[in-house]
């Protein structure tokens, strides 16, 4: 009987301590996704901005002739603010064509630009 109880008391110490330890981190020697903007992307004009930055979701805006919904702003894998859209041929009616594209802020600068199409259209 005396030697059940050690054996617990044993037991009990030894995963008490392990669960103590402090796990070591890993440390990535490379980015999972390239940081890169490309000289081709579709830049957001200026004046849209401040909106993509602190707007709300279901905020809309105009541009070159599509409607756009702002979604839900996110820290991407990339590094980068981004934000889902919603993009509607205007004037809306049941022929219009709907689209999502992703919206995401340059890593050091305050320009948005949308990013290439990652998203099913449904």
């Amino acid at each position: 009987m005396m030697f059940i109880v050690r054996l617990v008391c044993c037991s009990l110490l030894l995963s008490l301590t392990a669960c103590s330890q402090n796990a070591t981190q890993p440390i990535a020697s490379r980015s999972i996704v390239e940081n890169v903007v490309r000289e081709e992307v579709d830049f957001i004009p200026e004046e849209f901005w401040e909106l993509l930055l602190n707007g709300s979701v279901g905020d809309e805006f105009t541009l070159s002739g599509y409607e756009l919904t702002i979604g839900e702003i996110y820290y991407s894998a990339s590094g980068r603010w981004c934000r889902k859209v919603g993009i509607s041929t205007e004037p809306v009616t049941s022929d219009s064509k709907h689209y999502r594209r992703v919206t995401c802020k340059v890593e050091n600068g305050p320009a948005w630009y949308l990013s290439s199409t990652t998203l099913a259209n449904r």
